[in-house]
């Protein structure tokens, strides 16, 4: 009878230890989660500043003639440029 009730004991205690644990390693990845995504996340914001602006610039000519010679509104001209951005 002894022995069953150790058994029944160190069972629980297993079982906490090993919660205790999966909730430890849930917390880590958590934070692993987030360190990785704040070291990717300037190099992915200057990238996509880099090209915005490469875009941007090499349709600068088209857009500055519409506005001149074509006399198009401005809502029309944000409109042309969000539809140029990745």
């Amino acid at each position: 009878m002894l022995e069953n009730e150790q058994r029944g004991h160190f069972n629980q205690t297993t079982f906490f230890i090993t919660f205790n644990l999966f909730e430890l390693s849930k917390a880590l990845i958590r934070l692993l989660d987030r360190y990785i995504f704040f070291e990717l996340l300037p190099p992915f914001l200057t990238s996509l500043t880099g090209l915005c602006f490469i875009i941007f610039t090499k349709e600068m000519l088209r857009l500055v003639d519409l506005v001149v010679s074509r006399g198009i509104s401005l809502a029309a001209l944000g409109s042309i440029v969000l539809h140029l951005l990745p």
